[in-house]
């Protein structure tokens, strides 16, 4: 790979991007993380997608829950376990949220659903981006209501 010019990387990445829209992995054009999170939890529990852009949640499930899906992929470059922002948290936006760790590759490594009430409970407000900040840490994992939901997610992976 060092030996690849830059803009021959770019071009193979888009490539990759344009082929996992294709597979159904990705739904969007952006880094894949956040895609590759819905697609393996939809996968596990037989989540319904929503809408591309739908405000506040990212799935249902055969109850009617709403599903916020977030992923998080910690490299030696960055080990931090904060999420993207929740946004409407006040809202009943959603049901639960599903969190799926990835390593550097890309691999899941860890994944836990959480209520929304644990959420407000750990969350942190950030008034200028007028969200709440999550991290998948030990105080979030811990929490009661935190149910470990790794080895389905792992099947669904091993499965892609």
């Amino acid at each position: 790979m060092t030996e690849i010019p830059t803009a021959q990387l770019l071009a193979t990445f888009g490539k990759t991007l344009e082929e996992l829209r294709r597979r159904g992995v990705a739904r969007s054009e952006n880094i894949p993380t956040g895609d590759f999170a819905e697609y393996l939890a939809c996968r596990a529990f037989s989540l319904k997608p929503a809408a591309n852009s739908t405000k506040g949640y990212d799935a249902t499930d055969a109850e009617g829950n709403r599903i916020q899906i977030k992923g998080r992929r910690i490299t030696a470059y960055n080990s931090s376990t904060q999420l993207s922002a929740l946004r409407d948290l006040g809202t009943d936006s959603f049901d639960f949220l599903i969190v799926i760790l990835f390593n550097a590759a890309y691999r899941a490594t860890a994944a836990y659903r959480f209520t929304i009430a644990s959420c407000r409970e750990v969350g942190q407000y950030v008034p200028r981006t007028n969200s709440h900040t999550v991290f998948a840490n030990r105080t979030m994992i811990s929490h009661s209501d935190t149910i470990d939901i790794t080895s389905k997610i792992v099947a669904a992976y091993e499965e892609a």
